[in-house]
């Protein structure tokens, strides 16, 4: 070994020139290879990767896209899904616009008479006249003698002297022992509910 290293120590200079000789002789001939002359005897098999091909080569490696085949059959239906939560109450919509007046009733006559025994025009219809008679009775001229009368108690009646909802009505056609004047078609009488005139506010109908 000893020899080994005086030697070494002796001849460094010409192993180091001769390292550089060796090297630059393989850079020479790497540096040297003739255009083209690398092919696929050349190349390992599975060593070149991606990066190393233009991005032309690549993309003249993707097959042409074929046509869209042809839509599949419609799956099956599925289970209906629970139902929801109830959502929130909606706000109240704007009121309505007023309906057309209703067609006219068929009654020939009506009437609404108040405690005084004063008709209301504004409530009445068809009635040529009426007059009170007595404690209780109303005479009613109407150019004709209904076959139908029919009279009730008002009964929320705000007028003096009314018992809301108490009160008897009796009614019909022609005078009534001559105590309704000349004329009358049709009266009516009100009376308490013991049966003792007296004057209650009255709707009647007269056909």
């Amino acid at each position: 070994m000893k020899r080994i290293g005086l030697h070494m120590r002796g001849h460094f200079v010409a192993y180091l020139a001769l390292f550089f000789a060796l090297g630059g002789t393989s850079i020479a001939a790497v540096n040297a290879l003739p255009t083209n002359s690398v092919g696929s005897p050349q190349i390992k098999n599975r060593s070149i990767q991606k990066i190393d091909i233009s991005k032309k080569t690549v993309n003249s490696l993707r097959g042409l896209r074929g046509p869209r085949g042809a839509t599949g059959s419609t799956g099956a239906t599925g289970a209906t899904g629970a139902t929801g939560a109830t959502g929130a109450t909606g706000a109240t919509g704007a009121a309505g616009a007023p309906g057309a007046p209703g067609a006219p009733g068929t009654a020939k006559a009506y009437a609404r008479v108040g405690t005084d025994g004063t008709l209301d025009t504004a409530r009445s219809k068809g009635i040529i006249s009426e007059t009170p008679a007595g404690s209780s009775l109303l005479c009613f001229d109407l150019g004709f003698v209904p076959d139908n009368v029919v009279a009730t108690v008002e009964r929320y009646s705000s007028e003096a002297n009314h018992e809301a909802g108490y009160g008897i009505v009796t009614s019909g056609s022609g005078s009534f022992a001559n105590a309704c004047p000349a004329g009358t078609d049709a009266w009516l009488a009100t009376a308490d509910m013991t049966g003792a005139s007296a004057r209650r506010p009255v709707f009647v109908i007269f056909n």
